[in-house]
């Protein structure tokens, strides 16, 4: 992230305050990384409030979710009842593994 600033704001100076960017791409781009940045926030409390072995299979999971909902209504990559059962098992195996996942943590209550 670091480099990133620095290279986009060693380009502004070398382009005299004129950078060569896509206005189309700018506000898109700029929310993309809001949401990756309360993402990254939701993650690390995830870990404290549910441990390691609960938050890694659900954050594993989600990214699968927005993808195969994008690729449904937006790209139009999957149609077809057959595929859109196949979707739908794969949603309710994913939520029904991280209920379970979730559920069987021990509580330090629970271990006394």
């Amino acid at each position: 992230v670091a480099f990133s600033i620095l290279y986009f704001l060693l380009h502004c100076v070398y382009k005299r305050n004129r950078p060569v960017i896509n206005p189309e791409i700018a506000l898109p781009a700029f929310i993309s990384g809001v949401m990756w940045a309360v993402a990254q926030a939701c993650w690390f409390v995830a870990n404290v409030k549910l441990g390691y072995a609960a938050a890694f299979p659900i954050i594993l999971i989600g990214p699968g979710f927005v993808g195969s909902l994008w690729s449904v209504f937006l790209f139009k990559d999957i149609y077809g009842h057959r595929n859109y059962a196949i979707l739908l098992g794969y949603f309710v195996l994913a939520v029904v593994s991280c209920a379970c996942i979730v559920l069987s943590r021990k509580t330090t209550s629970d271990c006394q």
